[in-house]
């Protein structure tokens, strides 16, 4: 058998792991493509944490400041588990002035964050994180305006 004869025969299998290849690298671009919203939450969720560890407004025994501070941690640990970029790096906020505003800015923020994270995701795998973020989100704000309510602010 010649050459051609034997690439012939052999053509279904090259043919196949070429679809192959075709079909899995855009599925394995998607499915490492971060939505941008995803990053901009991640964004707002720091500054909001770095607003609340650099404020002078309450005490950190405060229970409240305790909930809002493990909530947002957990919320940005699970964006981290697979839903942002690992080369994300969190960069301090524009100071808001004293510590009470402090407090007002973390609550804008959480909010932003909020309205970001509350669409479901095209992405299965990011979907549950999503999830699990938002609803950490919303424990943080509540418990940062019960802060801003406690120090009549």
């Amino acid at each position: 058998m010649d050459v051609t004869g034997t690439w012939l025969s052999a053509g279904p299998t090259i043919v196949r792991a070429i679809l192959t290849a075709v079909l899995f690298v855009p599925l394995c671009a998607q499915a490492t493509a971060i939505e941008p919203r995803f990053e901009t939450a991640w964004t707002d969720l720091s500054s909001a944490l770095w607003m609340l560890t650099h404020t002078d407004a309450v005490r950190a025994k405060d229970p409240s400041y305790k909930q809002a501070v493990r909530a947002l941690y957990a919320a940005l640990g699970a964006m981290d588990d697979g839903i942002t970029d690992s080369t994300h790096r969190p960069t301090p906020p524009k100071a808001a002035g004293d510590g009470h505003a402090r407090l007002h800015a973390a609550v804008n923020f959480l909010v932003a964050a909020d309205r970001l994270l509350g669409p479901a995701s095209q992405d299965r795998n990011a979907d549950p994180l999503r999830a699990r973020a938002l609803i950490r989100t919303r424990e943080a704000i509540t418990a940062t305006r019960a802060l801003v309510a406690e120090c009549r602010c």
